[in-house]
């Protein structure tokens, strides 16, 4: 069985993304025994870091889930990244249960709708704020082709919508719009503006004891796990 594809994307930098990835990558081992692969295929590389710094400092830490770096520099000059990319996934899909990968928080070039056709999954975590949401639906407007192309072959793309470092602010009431562009459901949980995202953040640890179910990160995990399973 192939492993499921689960691509967090955004082209606004700041939404959390990339901890977002993290957090979910470390309650789906943690919590489900899967076999999990994440791939830092964003230019920043902070998730790769991160697990680097965490295994100098603890060096007889177990690697609870594998992290493979991408790069998308040419590495000779008949190196092509995209075809490098696509035969990575080819490689791996049959190795694990879940494939998460961290995107480049960009819109230029073919690697997004690459990402895209090899997916399964599209989480979108979305910030509330005028400029924020303006950016979402701009990112929105390139699936359709792509989701038609994969209908075509059999194959469904789904996107999630996740309401990430939720504050206080009315911004929040005009999210709802974005229910259903692209095909896009938005999650009824959400993630708050909270510190303990920033403070725990780690590749090695689960983030909140799963017996506190009213957690909001549970309510969160356990309902992206109804939708992808």
């Amino acid at each position: 069985m192939s492993a499921k594809i689960i691509s967090f994307m955004n082209r606004k930098g700041g939404v959390g993304k990339s901890t977002l990835l993290l957090l979910t990558a470390a309650s789906l081992h943690h919590r489900t025994g899967k076999k999990i692969l994440v791939i830092d295929a964003d230019l920043q590389k902070s998730i790769l870091g991160l697990r680097n710094e965490e295994l100098d400092s603890e060096p007889l830490s177990s690697k609870p889930f594998e992290i493979k770096g991408f790069s998308w520099a040419k590495n000779s000059p008949g190196d092509i990244p995209l075809l490098r990319f696509h035969k990575l996934i080819q490689e791996i899909e049959e190795k694990y249960d879940f494939v998460l990968v961290d995107t480049p928080g960009k819109m230029e070039g073919e690697e997004i709708p690459l990402i895209m056709t090899v997916s399964d999954f599209i989480l979108v975590p979305i910030i509330a704020s005028s400029f924020d949401i303006q950016s979402t639906i701009d990112f929105l407007e390139i699936v359709p082709p792509i989701r038609e192309e994969k209908a075509k072959e059999g194959f469904d793309l789904r996107l999630l919508g996740v309401i990430n470092k939720r504050d206080r602010s009315l911004e929040h009431k005009h999210l709802e719009a974005l229910e259903g562009i692209a095909g896009m459901e938005l999650l009824q949980n959400h993630i708050s503006n909270l510190v303990r995202y920033k403070r725990d953040k780690s590749t090695l640890y689960d983030l909140v004891d799963v017996s506190g179910q009213q957690d909001e990160y549970n309510l969160y995990f356990n309902e992206l796990m109804d939708k992808i399973n």
